[in-house]
């Protein structure tokens, strides 16, 4: 697997996760453990999941923006350890745990990808 590829399957989760939270936003609500919600946010985090995985991330996958690939990484980890705050404080549902060590090993394995690509050069 090389760097691109780990941003791209990336990319495809995040569509994934856009479209539940868009189009069945109490059933992926649920399995957070979260309570149901009829307003429009939950929604509109799952367009904008959906946009940023479909379009920006699928954009640099295909110009190969090796960049963007490495900004991922942190960005990511802050997400990840965020994630992790919320479930702690318990204002997001023990499934949060599981998001949260996903979003981080997604990350490192493009970190170590990166680096590993960087050594062949």
């Amino acid at each position: 697997m090389t760097a691109k590829q780990s941003v791209q399957w990336f990319s495809y989760y995040m569509v994934i996760v856009g479209f539940l939270f868009l189009f069945i936003p109490n059933f992926t609500l649920g399995i957070l453990g979260l309570a149901q919600d009829s307003g429009p946010w939950v929604r509109l985090v799952g367009l904008f999941a959906l946009v940023v995985g479909g379009f920006y991330y699928q954009w640099m996958v295909k110009y190969n923006v090796r960049e963007f690939f490495f900004i991922t990484v942190p960005g990511r980890l802050t997400f990840s350890a965020g994630t992790y705050a919320l479930t702690i404080t318990g204002l997001l549902g023990t499934a949060g745990y599981l998001f949260a060590t996903f979003e981080a090993v997604c990350a490192l394995v493009t970190y170590y990808l990166l680096r590993k690509e960087a050594k062949k050069k």
